[in-house]
């Protein structure tokens, strides 16, 4: 009878699909890390405890971090967005008088 639990059907040198399936989470993670640090860097202000809590976050809270950081940096353009479109009179938030 052929035992999958012996030490001589397995080898060791070759990965499972767990292993290719946590390598592959793991790049992930990593490549969203390293892309919310970049965009922080490159963020209009990059000075201050702000912006060191945000890369403490984005560092050692895997995926929430760099995801919340994106999620703040598009509500923070949204919003400047939408507040040169009340000071320019331009744009659908403009004032009609």
């Amino acid at each position: 009878m052929f035992d999958l639990t012996t030490a001589g059907s397995v080898n060791p040198l070759l990965p499972t699909v767990l292993d290719g399936a946590m390598m592959s989470v793991a790049i992930v993670g990593l490549v969203l890390a390293l892309a919310a640090l970049v965009s922080l860097l490159a963020a209009s202000s990059p000075t201050g405890w702000p912006v060191l809590a945000w890369a403490v976050l984005v560092l050692f809270v895997p995926f929430v971090g760099p995801v919340s950081w994106f999620a703040a940096r598009r509500r923070e353009r949204l919003l400047r967005f939408r507040d040169l479109d009340h000071t320019s009179g331009e744009g659908p938030h403009a004032d009609p008088t």
